[in-house]
């Protein structure tokens, strides 16, 4: 049986500069020995940034 790891992040409340706000959004990488796959993405740059640091990260294990 393969080992699998949930890594789950979820972005914080954001301001829209014209009002309201971006909801927190939830992704989650479900890595492998050898793949990973990645259900849900962010939507800001700095959030994208923080799961592609993760993905890369993934590989690691």
């Amino acid at each position: 049986m393969t080992d699998l790891t949930l890594d789950v992040y979820t972005c914080a409340l954001q301001e829209v500069p014209n009002g309201g706000a971006f909801s927190p959004t939830t992704s989650t990488i479900i890595a492998g020995p050898t793949e990973a796959v990645l259900v849900d993405t962010q939507y800001m740059e700095s959030d994208v940034a923080e799961l592609i640091r993760r993905i890369e990260a993934s590989d690691e294990r």
